[in-house]
Order: C-alpha cells, then sequence, then structure tokens
C-alpha cells in the first residue's frame, strides 16, 4: 500500500521516504493543505513504469497495426 506523506514530512524526513521507496518500490504521496499534491518514487520505479507505458505503448500500437490489415486484407488474411 503506498504511503501518504505531508510536505512538511518530505521536508523534515526525506532520509526516511527515500528509504521507504527503495525498500518497497512503491511511490509515496506527498499532501500539501490535506491534499495530494506530488508523488515520489525512487528513480528505479520511475524507470520501471516509463518502461512498461513505453511497452504497452508499442503492443497498442502492433495491436492497432493487426486489426488494420485484418480489414485490409480480409478476414483470411488475402485479398
Amino acid at each position: 500500500m503506498s504511503e501518504i506523506r505531508s510536505i512538511d514530512e518530505l521536508h523534515n524526513q526525506y532520509d526516511d521516504i527515500a528509504a521507504y521507496c527503495h525498500k518497497h518500490h512503491e511511490p509515496v504521496f506527498i499532501t500539501n493543505d490535506e491534499k495530494i499534491d506530488l508523488v515520489a518514487m525512487s528513480i528505479e520505479t520511475y524507470q520501471d513504469l516509463t518502461n512498461r507505458l513505453e511497452l504497452y505503448s508499442q503492443l497498442k500500437n502492433g495491436i492497432d497495426r493487426s486489426w488494420q490489415y485484418t480489414i485490409i486484407l480480409g478476414k483470411h488474411g488475402s485479398y
């Protein structure tokens, strides 16, 4: 479960929050005036997230192209 911390805690307990992010590989939500305002995560978690998004984008593009070819070529893959 992700943690929720105040902006003051981020300022005063940065090392603890950073250690939590690295240990648990999940984000910490930072609040300001009792509203979630920011998300903190380790660089490894961020890179994993962006790599997944890139993979999902590539998969979606491949699926979209596959559907286009199916429509153009017909059900059996030929004219």
